[in-house]
């Protein structure tokens, strides 16, 4: 469509349908019943602690609905599939912990928590709980609920491609309350295909109650796949990915909730999700817990201290503690300091005690989960007189004294406070400890092996082997050091190339309690350096050929890896500048035209081909890029400027810049178009496209979007197909203004809510044939240089590689080998997500004997967001 307007006077109207739907949910197998039965065993604990308890059974009782409540919709979903309108009703129950709850079915990404765009939203009236449980909707059904008390509507309906006459006829289904699944087998859910059952994913995670700057550990060892395997994992925190590709992951959180999702896929493409709340208190522990006896103790006995810092941005109140001697020491059986007060607090640093408070005598007999008591002045009022812990304030803790003997120091004490309403936990507990980062890697010649520990270690058992071979290893060979409040432990072992274990069978701290999360076992490849070796920057730069695969010191990418992705001048030469927006640099690696970002855009890790990405706000974010005369296209009239956007909202009827040089040339949007703008004669000429299907509405998926002129023509593209020209005017105005990226220099109501990577202007004028290749990133090629070196038998080849491969991800590697009387070639081998890391395969197909050799290498993914990554391969004889 040709279209010449000004920016003001334009009238789009786009309005589109929410066809959104990715991510299947797994029934979450708790029971209902057993639930009721931990909140009535609830009412006989202390009262302080009894709304903490009823929030935990409630959020448990939410999940369970909530997941059976998904999974009846998508068997209605599936119902509806097989063409027309499915309406089923269900029972649940009409309350939770006594209290009212609402779900609402939700299409947008903003209500799901970013993880999928459909969704049920939950949560309890009067309690500070709630979830979002994802579901899987096809475009082509539109789905819904409603509610009245315990009865749920569930409708289903095809909207294309079927007939409207095949509709189910409404059923009633009571949940029935056991272990697993309903009694009452849910029939209509029969009609799922058979030919794959979905993934199942659990996880776990350690400590149960994390505190802010230290690590979490995530582990879904137990999720398995019932009728295949699981190929891919992605950790999700607050609906922001932040890890893929492994069963474990670790990461420090900030205080407060987080809604953590775990996704699985397993090897036919079936994915499930599983979502679990969980709280970080911002109460840290520091590492400190002592016990003392006689002079060394405030109470001239047995006692301990230990001190906690607040590191919320508010006020923490403190109004009881927990107090539980470990389950293995039998003697101590209270505290009692009959010259002062059991507990006390050190409020201000300056070693002396500021609250303190007198309980008589704490009972700790028969108690095996311990005891909880209130804070109360020391006049004896019965109100809660908290202690106030202001924001970065440092509190220090005695507890005394311990009656019956036993060790006070393994003594676990939880405090419970509140911050702005909401209530949480520190729990202090001396003999914990986990590890956490497991790696194992080859770097050159060496295995590498690297964690984390909560507590310093006194000692470890553990070893490294290859095949059947293998050798101790102690403590002493790791070296130690230590950040905040996590301690670092390395390894190095050199070793001949080859396939090599290492496992950590068990570790104790200095104190000689065990450490969690173990036994951990992983494989590392070293590939060696031998005459059939390609893994350094030098082996990449002398390959025979290579095509849409970067592999130099670019951003996120290495010099010494191959990676999908189109590097500077290999599309054409006259590139001007190229801004890869990696790690949150807007820095032109072509040009000198570094950019100054205003607002606060934000680093997001999922970008094209693996790399990074920035993601604008809509409000204040873009990127300036000062005035140039190499970005002034007004000499030769010819330019192109090309992208990767990820759109974030429909940008309505007014201009939304991607990157516009004002009054010279821009590419934008009109609601969910794209449009390439000239600006000649007083105005803006804009190619601006008809047709819905170049829409770039799609929530979570990258476009690749362009727009040239060259004297004659504007054109617009959308991953590589022409979408909109305009045949004037004939030449570019030099405006001197400065260049807006995410957004306009002129005024903040251009500016665009979407995510942008890998941005390009070039002064010439590319070809439909260029730009397209500037939008295929998901496959790529690479074929090493020729070795020659020792003869290899015909009786077998190994190959060992390195690589990362994530969820939809490939590497295809081929053989090729030189002999007197010509080439041959092995059968061509594919790793896969389930080949992660490193490690060796056996070629089949080159029944020669040679001594020349170079390797094939094809990479491929699904989406333009992912890239494997090899590192290197080597051969060996089999």
């Amino acid at each position: 469509m040709i279209d010449s307007r000004r920016r003001g006077e334009t009238n789009v109207e786009s309005v589109r349908g929410n066809n959104r739907g990715l991510s299947t949910p797994v029934t979450h197998v708790l029971t209902i019943g057993i639930t009721g039965v931990l909140l009535v065993l609830l009412l006989s604990t202390a009262n302080g602690f009894l709304t903490d308890q009823q929030e935990y059974a409630a959020q448990d009782e939410l999940n369970t609905i909530g997941n059976r409540l998904a999974d009846d919709i998508q068997k209605v979903v599936a119902l509806s599939e097989q063409g027309g309108s499915v309406t089923v009703t269900v029972e649940h129950p009409d309350a939770i912990a006594g209290n009212e709850y609402r779900v609402s079915y939700e299409n947008t990404s903003g209500a799901c928590a970013g993880v999928t765009d459909t969704c049920l939203a939950m949560s309890v009236v009067g309690q500070d709980v709630s979830q979002t449980v994802p579901l899987s909707v096809p475009s082509d059904v539109s789905a819904d609920l409603t509610r009245s008390g315990s009865e749920f509507i569930l409708t289903a309906t095809k909207t294309s491609g079927g007939s409207s006459s095949g509709a189910v006829v409404p059923m009633t289904r009571t949940m029935q309350i056991g272990v697993g699944q309903d009694i009452d087998r849910n029939k209509y859910g029969e009609v799922i295909d058979p030919t794959n059952r979905p993934p199942i994913p659990k996880f776990t995670f350690s400590p149960d109650f994390p505190e802010s700057g230290t690590p979490v550990y995530f582990d879904a060892a137990d999720s398995r796949d019932p009728d295949g395997t699981i190929v891919d994992y992605e950790w999700h925190i607050d609906g922001s990915l932040e890890h893929s590709g492994s069963e474990t992951y670790s990461t420090p959180l900030s205080p407060g909730k987080h809604n953590v999702t775990l996704r699985v896929e397993d090897d036919e493409g079936a994915r499930s999700t599983r979502t679990r709340l969980m709280r970080v208190s911002g109460l840290a522990y520091n590492d400190d817990f002592t016990s003392g006896a006689g002079g060394g103790s405030r109470c001239g006995g047995v006692g301990t201290t230990f001190s906690v810092t607040n590191e919320w941005g508010d006020a923490a109140r403190v109004t009881h503690l927990s107090i539980n001697p470990a389950a293995d020491v039998k003697n101590i059986n209270k505290l009692e300091y009959k010259s002062g007060s059991e507990i006390a607090f050190d409020t201000d640093g300056d070693g002396v005690w500021d609250r303190e408070y007198e309980f008589g005598s704490i009972d700790l007999r028969d108690k095996p989960d311990g005891t909880i008591v209130r804070l109360r002045s020391a006049e004896g009022e019965f109100d809660n007189d908290p202690v106030v812990i202001d924001p970065s304030e440092t509190v220090t803790v005695s507890m005394c004294k311990y009656k019956g003997g036993g060790n006070a120091e393994d003594t676990a004490v939880g405090l419970r406070y509140w911050v702005n309403g909401a209530t949480n936990r520190t729990v202090v507990d001396p003999d914990r400890g986990y590890v956490s980062s497991y790696d194992v890697e080859a770097v050159s010649d060496d295995i590498v092996v690297s964690f984390d520990s909560t507590r310093q270690l006194g000692s470890l058992s553990a070893e490294i082997g290859s095949g059947s071979t293998s050798t101790s290893l102690s403590l002493s060979d790791f070296s130690e050091s230590k950040s905040g409040k996590t301690y670092a432990y390395e390894a190095s072992f050199p070793r001949s190339p080859g396939a090599y274990y290492v496992e950590l069978h068990s570790a104790e701290d200095t104190s000689g309690n065990a450490a969690s999360s173990l036994p951990r076992n992983r494989t590392a490849t070293i590939l060696g350096s031998g005459d059939y070796a390609w893994q350094t920057t030098g082996d990449w730069d002398s390959a025979q050929s290579s095509d849409t695969v970067v592999h130099q010191n670019l951003g996120n990418y290495d010099a010494d890896s191959v990676a999908l992705g189109n590097p500077p001048g290999s599309v054409d030469s006259s590139l001007v500048s190229y801004w890869p927006f990696d790690d949150g640099s807007v820095k032109d690696v072509v040009g000198g035209n570094d950019g100054i970002k205003h607002g606060s855009p934000t680093v997001v890790e999922d970008g094209t081909s693996g790399t990074s990405a920035l993601k604008f706000d809509g409000n204040d974010d873009h990127i300036e890029i000062p005035d140039d005369p190499s970005l002034e296209m007004s000499n030769n009239d010819e330019v192109t400027v090309s992208m990767w956007v990820n759109t974030h909202s429909n940008g309505g009827s007014d201009w939304q810049v991607l990157l516009e040089e004002y009054q010279s040339y821009g590419l934008g949007m009109y609601g969910d178009d794209i449009a390439f703008e000239i600006y000649g004669d007083s105005k803006w000429y804009t190619t601006y496209p008809g047709e819905d299907i170049h829409d770039v509405n799609s929530p979570n998926k990258y476009y690749h979007v362009a727009g040239s002129f060259d004297q004659t023509e504007g054109q617009s593209y959308v991953n590589g197909f022409q979408t909109g020209d305009n045949s004037a005017p004939t030449r570019i105005l030099s405006s001197s203004s400065d260049i807006g990226i995410g957004g306009s220099t002129v005024t903040d109501q251009w500016n665009t809510h979407a995510t942008i990577d890998n941005v390009r202007i070039y002064d010439n004028a590319l070809s439909g044939s260029q730009i397209d290749e500037l939008a295929d990133v998901t496959e790529g090629s690479i074929t090493t240089d020729e070795r020659s070196g020792p003869t290899i038998g015909k009786s077998g080849i190994d190959i060992l590689y390195d690589a990362d491969i994530d969820s939809g991800e490939e590497i295809e590697l081929t053989v090729h080998a030189e002999w007197k009387n010509g080439n041959v070639r092995s059968d061509s081998v594919t790793l896969k997500p389930a080949d992660d890391g490193s490690g060796t395969k056996t070629l089949t197909g080159i029944n020669k004997n040679a001594d020349t050799f170079w390797v094939e290498v094809e990479l491929h993914s699904d989406l333009p967001k992912g890239s494997p990554e090899l590192h290197g391969v080597s051969l060996e004889e089999s």
